[in-house]
């Protein structure tokens, strides 16, 4: 069937039969209500899989009274969104992974900049400490050792980025 034909037969089944025909409750069989709700429900999802935003409009303008209808227009633009969707060639996928290999914190003007950041914390976590008494002193301590251990790290990733081979 076309996008029409199921939004045709949608909007006819929703104006024939009520709205709670074949509800479900406890154990049933599958009778003549059960089988219309499952047909109708099945419509509405094959027309929100398929996508066509021009269909489900006139659905809506067609089923005012179904109030929890427009919340269905969601799923509709997904699937249209998905179904357009072009997937990207190799060589625009190299061209981005490119582009976006490294982190900008990884990138060495920027470790050299927060080298010198981490220098002046751990000058004023120094400082802290010799001023410091009690509890403040150990959280002080803390501190410090975690911006000298990071000042290390750096150091040691800027010293690889020294020696590694250049292209």
């Amino acid at each position: 069937m076309e996008d029409g034909e199921i939004a045709e037969f949608y909007i006819w089944m929703s104006r024939q039969f009520p709205a709670d025909i074949g509800q479900i409750q406890g154990p049933t069989s599958l009778g003549s209500p059960v089988i219309i709700r499952m047909l109708r429900d099945s419509a509405l999802v094959s027309m929100r899989s398929r996508g066509n935003l021009k269909i489900f409009r006139s659905v809506l303008k067609a089923l005012p009274d179904l109030k929890w209808l427009p919340a269905q227009r969601a799923y509709v633009e997904e699937a249209h969104f998905r179904h357009r969707w072009l997937v990207e060639t190799p060589e625009g996928l190299l061209r981005m992974a490119a582009e976006n290999s490294v982190p900008w914190y990884l990138k060495e003007r920027y470790q050299v900049i927060i080298l010198i950041g981490a220098l002046l914390g751990l000058a004023v976590g120094i400082v802290s400490l010799i001023t410091a008494d009690g509890s403040w002193r150990v959280v002080t301590i803390i501190v410090c050792s975690a911006v000298f251990f990071m000042l290390v790290g750096l150091l040691i990733r800027l010293r690889m980025l020294d020696h590694r081979p250049k292209p």
